[in-house]
């Protein structure tokens, strides 16, 4: 991970430098990222993101986080593509933290859209989607390209860890003590596992990626849905609603051991 000395987003002016130790320690890469951390994260953490949040918006500090954005483009910086997904995860938990015009006055076909108030109303303002843009069939195939190998079976999930690791091992000619370890791993396996990684990672993958998709677009494997509305949800692992904003995690959860 880069640190706070040799990153561009020292280049942030100085009273915006309370983001960079937060922003890299987050370091999310992607949309996914965001959604993953919301999805784990424990009351502590929601805490300091709402803290973040206010003094942004106190501050009017959004319109030059994205100047900087512009100027450093996220395609080309890995730390500017961290800034941006971090603004992604404070929008998709519903925090405030630009003074721009709300969903309110959102045209549509169908008219102006009242400002809902919660973390689809931030979603929507970050990634200009209107809440009531919900796809089914798109959305679908959305879940599918990204979470497919999250329905892996067991035996499936062990044999892509394994695979992966020895290729990249392999790759370094075996040369790191973790290399070793994967290679001792290797060895260890037992036939199936071999037979299943014969002709290599990518063309297991290739055999077990149709099966999940079809599975999952045909229904007998369950995309995770909200227990509300069905309408499907973020992750797999998601227990809140993008759409509707409905919490269904237990109220026994310890979320702060995730």
């Amino acid at each position: 991970m880069s640190t706070k000395e040799n990153s561009v987003l020292t280049r942030l002016p100085t009273e915006l430098h309370y983001l960079i130790e937060p922003v890299l320690r987050c370091g999310f890469f992607t949309e996914r990222d965001a959604f993953d951390y919301l999805d784990r994260a424990t009351p502590q953490q929601m805490e300091e993101l709402a803290g973040i949040a206010a003094r942004v918006l106190a501050n009017d500090d959004y319109p030059v986080v994205m100047a900087f954005v512009d100027e450093y483009p996220l395609t080309e910086n890995q730390e500017s593509a961290k800034l941006y997904f971090f603004f992604g995860a404070l929008d998709h938990a519903g925090l405030q933290f630009d003074r721009g015009p709300e969903l309110t006055h959102h045209e549509t076909d169908g008219g102006p859209v009242p400002s809902t108030g919660n973390a689809a109303a931030g979603a929507a303002r970050w990634r200009n989607i209107h809440v009531a843009e919900y796809n089914e069939d798109e959305l679908l195939q959305y879940y599918v390209n990204q979470y497919w190998s999250s329905h892996m079976t067991d035996f499936e999930k062990r044999c892509h860890h394994l695979g992966a690791g020895y290729e990249k091992a392999k790759a370094e000619r075996f040369s790191t003590p973790w290399g070793q370890r994967v290679l001792a791993e290797w060895r260890a396996a037992d036939n199936q596992m071999h037979a299943a990684l014969a002709d290599g990672l990518s063309t297991f993958l290739l055999r077990v990626e149709p099966r999940i998709r079809d599975a999952l677009s045909s229904g007998s494997l369950k995309v995770n849905r909200c227990p509300r509305c069905a309408k499907i949800s973020r992750t797999p692992m998601a227990r809140q609603c993008f759409w509707c904003g409905h919490d269904w995690h237990a109220p026994s959860d310890n979320r702060s051991d995730n």
